[in-house]
């Protein structure tokens, strides 16, 4: 996971001690470096002639984010002066406070004027997130990391490329998607792709390519015991199908339509597969946009493999998910490890049946949208063990039971598809900021 970039441009007033006003402007570089976070520094703009450099230094340099740090009194004008022409990239409004110097508390006034300049970037309509308090501070260092992540991950989902094969799968409605408001309002392109064009594929994989492959998952997922063998053949070449598909477009996420035309036409549900290119490539199946496009939000801010689950079962007390034969193999119990075949309503294919990790804290999320209105809906909770869960005529699926942390049943009056994207961390902060940012409704918890 490449590291948030971020510009900090440093105000304060030129009559202050400039001994103590720069140690505490280097003490918020040192923060913003321990975080994590490449630094790109400007200023301090101290005075009206600093404002052309610091200008220049916006104009010149790439970033996720603005930091603004009012590190005392200031002219407030030179910040609009500064920012004029800058006001689309997520700016974090950062003021000190007083501090212990020589045995006293002493201010330098700097939330003085960066009170001022909060209430006039909300009247001005910029886009921010104000915070104040010291670079010592644990409870700074996590906004800031905070809105580190959700700057970068607003910028990248700007530039990625998500493939479709097929479309919305079995009249899921909330799976169907408006291109071009999807690209101006959250990012990503889609690159669309018919299934035959997967299946010319698959037909073409040359066998050194996946034969060693081929039989380290036959030995990895023990696919002899039930005369699986031959199933591995389909599978190593869907999944190198799938790989090329992301390097000759520059995928940075996919989803397959798999009802019906890979499920009962081809033969073969893309399950293992996926499962298996889960843990390399964000991905998922029946043709859902949004819920793709979620994933990949929890991935880039998380760092990790992010999977989905159907929502099965609310209560106050407990949501149980189930998918119909995808999860990452990195999210499930391999101790458990589990692989069915698909004998069901003519489907055929081998399924992913081990259940998720237990004990893990997880999001689930989805972003859902309403014409050009955008909302983001997420719960977390405690992922426990969950027994054989399967829907009637099926084999076992991946589950969870999952113990919320807050209450089930306003959790499901709000629900949003029966697809939600799950990823094993507490991420609620970052999405609160991506929504900040990004100017999607938030709809969860007390928001």
């Amino acid at each position: 996971m490449a590291k948030p970039r971020a510009m900090m441009i440093a105000f304060g007033w030129e009559d202050y001690p400039k001994e103590i006003l720069f140690s505490k402007i280097n003490e918020s570089y040192d923060c913003i470096l321990d975080l994590d976070i490449e630094l790109i520094k400007a200023g301090p703009v101290l005075k009206n002639n600093d404002i052309s450099e610091a200008r220049s230094m916006l104009k010149k340099e790439e970033y996720d984010f603005i930091i603004i740090l009012i590190a005392s009194w200031l002219d407030d004008i030179n910040v609009p002066a500064v920012l004029e022409g800058y006001y689309n990239v997520p700016i974090l409004l950062w003021g000190h406070q007083p501090f212990k110097h020589n045995d006293e508390t002493i201010t330098l006034g700097a939330m003085v004027g960066a009170s001022i300049l909060r209430e006039t970037f909300e009247e001005m309509d910029i886009n921010h997130k104000f915070i104040f308090g010291m670079p010592q501070e644990i409870e700074i260092k996590n906004q800031i990391k905070s809105f580190a992540l959700a700057s970068y991950a607003k910028k990248k989902l700007s530039f990625s490329r998500m493939g479709l094969f097929g479309y919305a799968a079995m009249g899921i409605y909330t799976a169907t998607f408006d291109h071009v408001s999807l690209r101006k309002k959250v990012g990503p392109e889609i690159i669309h792709f018919d299934q035959y064009s997967l299946i010319e594929e698959i037909k073409k994989v040359p066998g050194e390519n996946y034969s060693v492959f081929k039989k380290q998952i036959i030995e990895k997922f023990n696919l002899k015991i039930k005369n699986y063998e031959e199933d591995a053949d389909i599978i190593s070449r869907m999944y190198f199908s799938l790989l090329k598909f992301v390097d000759d477009y520059s995928l940075d996420a996919l989803t397959i339509k798999c009802h019906y035309e890979l499920s009962k036409i081809f033969g073969t549900t893309p399950c293992m597969p996926l499962s298996i290119l889960g843990d390399k490539v964000v991905c998922s199946c029946e043709g859902d946009i949004l819920l793709l496009v979620t994933q990949y939000l929890l991935h880039l801010i998380s760092g990790l493999p992010a999977g989905f689950g159907d929502i099965q079962e609310v209560r106050k007390d407990r949501i149980s998910i189930t998918t119909c034969g995808f999860a990452p193999f990195s999210m499930c119990n391999t101790d458990k490890l589990s692989i069915s075949s698909y004998a069901f309503a003519g489907w055929k294919g081998l399924l992913n049946s081990t259940p998720y990790l237990e004990n893990q804290k997880v999001t689930l999320a989805r972003i859902a949208s309403k014409g050009d209105n955008y909302k983001l809906h997420y719960l977390t909770g405690t992922t426990k063990v969950m027994g054989p869960f399967r829907e009637a005529g099926c084999p076992d699926f991946p589950r969870a039971e999952i113990l919320p942390d807050s209450d089930g049943i306003e959790f499901g009056n709000k629900i949003c598809s029966n697809h939600y994207a799950i990823v094993f961390e507490n991420m609620t902060s970052v999405l609160d900021d991506f929504c900040l940012i990004s100017g999607i409704k938030n709809i969860s918890g007390n928001i």
